[in-house]
């Protein structure tokens, strides 16, 4: 654990360290305002909660090419990673989160598989750039926030369905382009901003019974039909308002009722 070591400037780990039997638990760094580099070598047993925040000059993070650990909390958070964070070498489960990292480009994710699952996903507020790869998570819940990155286009989920609670999905102010996937996610309810994705042409809805309170997709590019029509607990604020190639609306038969539903200064024909 090192936290408020105003001298601190880099914590490196030789690449001949001994490797240990046993298996780190908790990494905790935090505001060290001076520390730029935290270099792992071969500690291979590196893993559990790793945890390190408000380092305003953290730009670079290595870690060892065969860990025998896994993550089981994952955060980076409040720091300036440069490019891309790369912990595609490790299993985890738990949460990831690496968000305020203003000039992180790309990640790369670990394996989540065999029953894990990863409950909080938070890398909003970055510069993600191209298209997202989380498709060595076999399993995301609960929360994914990646909204305000301007340059991500897409993100490409593990195709397997799954129904575990899902009840924020904040992807608003990116460049999604083309179609956004989210059928996978089959208990999807809660609040759901993708709103100011300009190129965000169509959206694969899921079949969930999730109560939503949130359905916002507001000034994007949605083209065509927008099909909610298997989403059975939407309602509260539904905004599909400044769409200007929409044409309809496939509505569900729902359990819940609607306060809000915007769907002007959109292209709508026919009946709805």
């Amino acid at each position: 654990q090192w936290r408020n070591c105003s001298n601190l400037n880099a914590i490196l780990f030789p690449n001949n360290l001994g490797v240990s039997t046993g298996q780190m638990v908790t990494m905790n760094g935090y505001q060290c305002p001076n520390i730029t580099t935290l270099a792992f070598g071969n500690f291979e047993n590196i893993g559990g909660q790793f945890r390190v925040y408000q380092c305003p000059n953290l730009s670079v993070i290595t870690f060892p090419a065969a860990p025998t650990n896994k993550f089981t909390e994952f955060r980076v958070e409040q720091c300036d990673i440069l490019g891309v964070l790369d912990i595609s070498q490790f299993d985890a489960t738990g949460q990831i989160r690496i968000q305020n990292n203003f000039n992180l480009t790309g990640f790369l994710a670990p394996t989540v598989t065999g029953g894990d699952s990863i409950s909080r996903f938070w890398a909003q507020n970055c510069d993600l750039t191209g298209v997202l790869n989380l498709s060595s998570i076999d399993v995301l819940e609960s929360s994914f926030l990646i909204y305000n990155n301007s340059n991500l286009t897409g993100i490409t989920f593990n195709s397997t369905p799954h129904s575990q609670p899902f009840n924020t999905f904040w992807a608003y102010n990116c460049d999604l382009t083309g179609t956004l996937n989210i059928s996978m996610f089959q208990n999807l309810g809660g609040r759901l901003r993708v709103y100011g994705n300009s190129n965000l042409s169509s959206i694969n809805n899921p079949t969930s019974s999730g109560i939503f309170t949130e359905y916002w997709a507001y000034q994007c590019g949605l083209t065509g039909t927008l099909d909610v029509s298997n989403l059975t607990g939407l309602g509260g604020e539904f905004e599909v308002d400044r769409n200007l190639n929409l044409t309809g609306i496939n509505v569900p038969v729902s359990s819940e009722n609607f306060t809000e539903f915007y769907a002007y200064s959109c292209d709508l024909t026919g009946t709805l």
